[in-house]
């Protein structure tokens, strides 16, 4: 890694989690470059405009970069033709840049797991997505464990806070209980199940990025501990001062509606995240690095904060 008067930041993605990310960072006087199709950003940051998934663009915005982090994501449909060249051209634009890659990442890899997650799981993915999340996870490893670069895997649950959109939780959900709307929730919302806080995974990246103890491990972002997605949508109704009404979606009328809509057909694969109990176990992070998930309360206080100021 080439040593910069002052580390550059240069972060691939500007969705709810790389916007917090360089929203930390600026603030706590960072250069920071944010990388996107768009070629949007936020004040004190640089904007970049380039398709990630296009190798020299990618090489060419990483120019300079101390850490790169990958917060990029793609169309949850086509994944399998998307995600390969683009997270592989943030890959290799970290390793040309002589930089440090933060890649997040999910927990599709593990597929259906008995108990809670934990970090030492071996890739047991049955399903296409799950299978790519942990190929591409692996080429990740890889690049640390025979060189030619540092990297770290931070993997997060279902999220939930500011901005946050195509998700659970995420701000369709909130804007439907304030119409007095029906909120889809898919399979049991009866059973425990992890979400985080995006602020704590942006602090957990940032972590990642500066501390070397980081470097070359897998590691789960703070992640409260599980309660139903009841539960969750109650809390949220009530900061709201709202009722929610659940509407279900499980198994059948997935299948039934995946018939006409894609994204339905491809949730599929992962619903067995939403059929069991789905817990996610972060206390290796959090007790090497002495921090401690957002309180779900705390957390969805901001987050509705957040939605009222629009």
């Amino acid at each position: 890694m080439e040593v910069n008067e002052k580390p550059i930041h240069v972060i691939f993605g500007f969705g709810p989690v790389g916007k917090t990310l360089a929203t930390r960072l600026v603030k706590a006087g960072e250069t920071v470059k944010i990388v996107s199709r768009s070629g949007k950003t936020i004040p004190g940051a640089e904007a970049v405009t380039a398709d990630a998934s296009i190798p020299e663009q990618a090489r060419r915005a990483a120019a300079g970069a101390t850490v790169v982090y990958n917060c990029s994501n793609a169309d949850y449909t086509k994944w399998p033709e998307l995600l390969p060249p683009l997270y592989r051209s943030v890959l290799q634009a970290a390793i040309q840049n002589g930089a440090k890659l933060v890649y997040m990442d999910n927990l599709y890899m593990y597929g259906p797991v008995h108990g809670k997650m934990m970090e030492t799981l071996p890739n047991a993915a049955a399903g296409p997505k799950g299978q790519l999340r942990a190929e591409l996870a692996e080429e990740v490893r890889v690049a640390h464990a025979k060189g030619p670069t540092k990297t770290v895997i931070l993997r997060a649950s279902d999220f939930y806070g500011p901005d946050v959109e195509g998700a659970m939780l995420g701000l369709p959900a909130l804007r439907a209980m304030v119409a007095g709307k029906s909120v889809p929730a898919l399979g049991n919302v009866d059973l425990p199940h992890s979400f985080t806080f995006v602020p704590d995974v942006a602090a957990a990246l940032e972590i990642c990025g500066r501390d070397d103890r980081a470097d070359g491990e897998i590691w789960h972002a703070p992640t409260a501990p599980a309660v139903s997605t009841r539960e969750m949508l109650k809390r949220f109704g009530t900061a709201l001062g709202k009722t929610p009404k659940i509407m279900q979606a499980k198994r059948p009328m997935v299948t039934a509606l995946g018939l006409f809509m894609p994204l339905m057909r491809t949730l599929k694969e992962t619903l067995y995240q939403w059929e069991a109990a789905y817990e996610v176990d972060s206390t290796k992070f959090e007790r090497m690095f002495g921090v401690a998930p957002t309180p779900i309360d705390d957390g969805i206080r901001l987050t509705v904060e957040s939605f009222r100021r629009g």
